[in-house]
């Protein structure tokens, strides 16, 4: 099936090379008008051979017979319905049918298309071979291009969300003549969004300085390094949508100093690599500069959790001095009555009184902690919203939760194990020094 789908392909691609025919591909279907009757006649035994269903042969005076049609004959129009396309997948046999479906807003999470050698995906979109029924679901880039590129076109080609051109790996390998149609218009897509302006005839401005412009579209050829490093580059500006101006402009202005030359869109993808590094570079000796009080926060922050941490250690050992005083003291109480006189009768009461007493202050000492401790949590609670929002999640619990998990860890083993012996030695005093 594959060898006739290929055949297929390829008669289609070079009749719709031909101007004069028009290609229609949608989801499930595919319609070619002004064909000759020698291509209709060919063409039909390639969609039969294919397995395809619903063929129908028309002109101006409504259905032919397919039989009937001579080399002679002008103006047909053939549809055929594509074989075993399952709902919400979109399956595009042709390289026009897809640059078609590229521009649509309305284009499916997951399209199969014929000649492409393995599946890649982008933020909204799965690109895969026919037949491919793996799970996807898609998501959106959060920040617009439209925020940080001024367009003084008419933007019928400017990307408004870069969801279907960013991949979700950039180094990912994307092969095969069906794919080349979203190769180019990916490239030319995210040099726009990387670009200061979108110039009245469509040229891309960097500002620099020096001004430097490139043209929109992309050229023959689109190299793969070109393309993985504007992916990079791309995905480096959009990915956090706070600092996507921050970075835009930085990004825009190293373009502008590295590539003095211009050329096609496809130069300015394979200029972005160096670019993108020194970028990099200007914007982290920027954090640095303009973070001062950010770090003081940091460092802040890097002292509370020590002073928390170190003063669950020092509870964690008063209790234990606290543990080790009372065995030391309930100890002494057995032994001394058990070498006191039967007859004592002071002995007993004072004894469980010494042991009860000494039973509650090692209660005291693990109840403080355990208030210290509820204390702290408060306060995390409270400043971590207010004063600390601009640390992630995983920066967070790597900074301040682990840590402090660690410490309470302790500090609860401490807990039960004295609690626990505390509670032994004054049944320990009761069962032995009670007795009369």
């Amino acid at each position: 099936m594959t060898r006739s789908r290929s055949a297929l392909a390829e008669a289609i691609e070079a009749l719709a090379a031909d101007q004069d025919v028009a290609l229609t591909e949608t989801r499930d279907g595919l319609v070619l008008n002004q064909l000759h009757g020698a291509d209709v006649r060919r063409l039909l035994d390639l969609l039969v051979a294919d397995g395809w269903a619903d063929i129908s042969v028309s002109d101006e005076g409504g259905r032919m017979d397919p039989g009937a049609i001579s080399d002679e004959d002008f103006g047909i129009t053939v549809k055929a319905q594509k074989p075993g396309i399952p709902e919400g997948v979109e399956a595009l046999l042709t390289r026009a049918g897809l640059a078609s479906a590229l521009v649509r807003h309305n284009l499916a999470c997951c399209v199969w298309i014929h000649g492409l050698n393995a599946a890649f995906e982008t933020h909204s979109t799965r690109f895969a071979p026919w037949g491919d029924t793996t799970a996807f679901t898609p998501r959106d880039v959060a920040a617009s291009p439209r925020k940080v590129v001024r367009v003084l076109d008419d933007g019928t080609r400017f990307p408004n969300d870069l969801s279907r051109w960013m991949l979700r790996k950039p180094e990912a390998e994307i092969n095969g003549w069906g794919i080349e149609p979203w190769r180019k218009m990916s490239v030319e897509r995210l040099a726009q969004a990387i670009a200061n302006e979108v110039e009245p005839e469509g040229q891309l401005l960097f500002r620099g300085p020096p001004v430097t412009r490139f043209a929109p579209d992309t050229g023959p050829m689109v190299e793969a390094s070109g393309l993985e490093n504007i992916q990079e580059a791309a995905q480096w500006v959009y990915e956090n949508a706070r600092e996507t101006e921050n970075r835009h402009g930085l990004l825009a202005a190293e373009i502008a100093r590295t590539a003095l030359t211009g050329g096609t869109a496809n130069d300015l993808a394979a200029s972005t690599g160096k670019a993108l590094e020194s970028a990099k570079i200007a914007y982290n000796f920027g954090v640095t500069q303009q973070s001062k009080d950010t770090l003081k926060a940091l460092a802040d922050l890097r002292k509370a959790i020590g002073d928390e941490t170190a003063k669950l250690a020092e509870n964690t050992r008063g209790l234990a001095t606290a543990v080790t005083a009372s065995v030391v003291a309930n100890l002494g109480i057995i032994v001394a009555r058990l070498t006191a006189p039967a007859t004592s009768e002071w002995v007993p009461a004072a004894a469980i009184s010494i042991g009860l007493v000494l039973a509650v202050y090692v209660g005291t000492i693990i109840a403080s902690g355990v208030h210290f401790l509820r204390l702290q949590r408060t306060l995390r609670s409270e400043w971590r919203d207010r004063l600390y929002r601009f640390l992630d999640q995983g920066e967070y619990d790597r900074m301040v939760t682990n840590p402090v998990a660690s410490a309470e860890r302790g500090f609860w083993i401490a807990c039960f194990a004295s609690g626990a012996m505390a509670f032994g030695l004054l049944v320990s005093v009761c069962l032995i020094a009670g007795r009369v």
